[in-house]
């Protein structure tokens, strides 16, 4: 249950991975479009090569590569509010939600989070099983992510979340 809701959260940090590498795609493609295209070679000898598809293709790629772009940010957004909504189960100023956020919504590594928050990643580690942990006592935080229970516990942010 618990690699399920962590698998659900993560869900906008592999949103925000995939639009950097379609901009790097994207940039790819513009610095192939801005260099020269290499010579044609004449030889003596009559080839049978096929058509190329030519610098044309490239503004296409591009186009193509724009569009994923504009449809990944939107992805993103409804990812950023589905882990927002999760979070605002746990208390404003826990450390359990402030390691989630750098976690999950910063992008933050381990390593990175530990320096930030001043404690051990093992420490950051145990907070984050906390967290979790914690969410999971919510009905409405276990229906969201498709867990049915049978609990009782009333949530403080059920009006938000539904």
């Amino acid at each position: 249950e618990r690699n399920l809701l962590r698998h659900y959260i993560a869900g906008y940090r592999v949103a925000r991975l995939r639009l950097n590498r379609l901009k790097a795609r994207h940039e790819a493609l513009k610095e192939d479009m801005e260099t020269p295209l290499k010579g044609t070679k004449y030889d003596s000898m009559p080839s049978s090569g096929g058509a190329s598809d030519g610098a044309a293709s490239l503004i296409y790629r591009i186009a193509d590569i724009e569009d994923r772009i504009k449809e990944q940010c939107r992805i993103m957004s409804v990812q950023c509010m589905r882990v927002m909504d999760i979070l605002d189960f746990l208390e404003d100023d826990s450390h359990q939600r402030l390691v989630l956020e750098l976690r999950y919504i910063d992008g933050m590594n381990w390593y990175d989070i530990s320096e930030s928050v001043c404690i051990s990643r093992s420490s950051c580690h145990r907070a984050e099983r906390q967290a979790l942990d914690d969410l999971l006592e919510f009905d409405r935080v276990r229906e969201i992510i498709g867990l049915n229970s049978g609990g009782d516990r009333n949530d403080k942010a059920g009006a938000d979340g539904a």
